[in-house]
């Protein structure tokens, strides 16, 4: 027991170190569009909707990040947008406006 607690000190300690050594570099706008992409494209998998029928990536303003970049689908029904926020360190939040479930391919 008390040599994987060691283990684990020791690993922690080491990717600290790491981590402290060799920080991210910060996001720039294209690998920021690549982050977003890959959000939307795997939110799209997760939540069940069709990502090929909106339009985007477009930028648009971001809440206290560097990068934000919005999908929009729009119909006779009404209108649906999905904004992927992108920050210096490379995490994306997702947010949608719109009755998104609408848009789904199969029930959750």
């Amino acid at each position: 027991m008390r040599k994987r607690l060691l283990l684990v000190f020791t690993l922690v300690v080491s990717a600290t170190a790491l981590w402290l050594v060799f920080p991210r570099e910060p996001v720039n706008p294209e690998k920021a569009r690549a982050l977003a992409i890959g959000a939307f494209e795997r939110s799209a998998r997760q939540l069940r909707f069709d990502a090929a029928r909106f339009d985007g990536p477009r930028p648009t303003a971001a809440v206290n990040v560097p990068y934000g970049f919005e999908w929009t689908f729009s119909d006779e029904k009404g209108q649906v947008r999905v904004i992927i926020w992108v920050d210096d360190d490379g995490s994306t939040t997702f947010a949608a406006d719109g009755p998104l479930e609408r848009l789904q391919t199969t029930p959750q």
